[in-house]
């Protein structure tokens, strides 16, 4: 039994909340030089969802890796990944998915474009047995993650259109 089988039909998932943290959360954390964000990023990670084990995976060739290495004495349970055949962050995802030691699995930006303080939020419904996977969205109206910009799309009706905002 891989240790999937339980989120289609197995066993019950092993992951909870505890008083203590997280147990049974790998928070993946994919990078491609972000070294002015990654310390803040992991810290406010590990304060939101502490215990659980936080893999960040580096494909950029900055001092990514190093920043993150000095947070080891304080977040015990994270993981570094040098992805060295970087070939884009759904890559960068597989090789999280591969080092993570947890059954439950997040997947979190490294330039803070989210809220890590939201990661309970999507996390909880896995968890307790609600839902076997959970997706959040900016772009959602309940959302209250800004959306930057609107989505640029061409709209095939106006040829003339170039990025065309739906």
């Amino acid at each position: 039994m891989s240790r999937y089988d339980s989120l289609s039909g197995g066993e019950p998932l092993s992951a909870s909340i505890t008083g203590t943290g997280w147990s049974g959360v790998s928070i993946l954390v994919p990078c491609m030089n972000e070294a002015a964000t990654i310390e803040k990023c992991v810290s406010e990670i590990a304060a939101a969802v502490p215990g659980a084990e936080i893999v960040v995976v580096h494909g950029g060739s900055d001092d990514t890796l190093d920043r993150v290495a000095n947070l080891r004495p304080s977040i015990p349970r994270l993981q570094l990944v040098k992805n060295h055949d970087d070939r884009g962050k759904g890559h960068a995802v597989r090789v999280g998915i591969n080092a993570a030691t947890e059954q439950v699995i997040a997947q979190f930006d490294a330039d803070m474009q989210f809220h890590p303080e939201d990661l309970p939020v999507i996390l909880s419904p896995v968890l307790e047995g609600r839902a076997d996977i959970c997706i959040g969205s900016r772009f959602l109206p309940s959302s209250q993650a800004s959306a930057d910009a609107a989505v640029l799309t061409r709209d095939s009706r106006d040829e003339s259109a170039h990025g065309g905002r739906h």
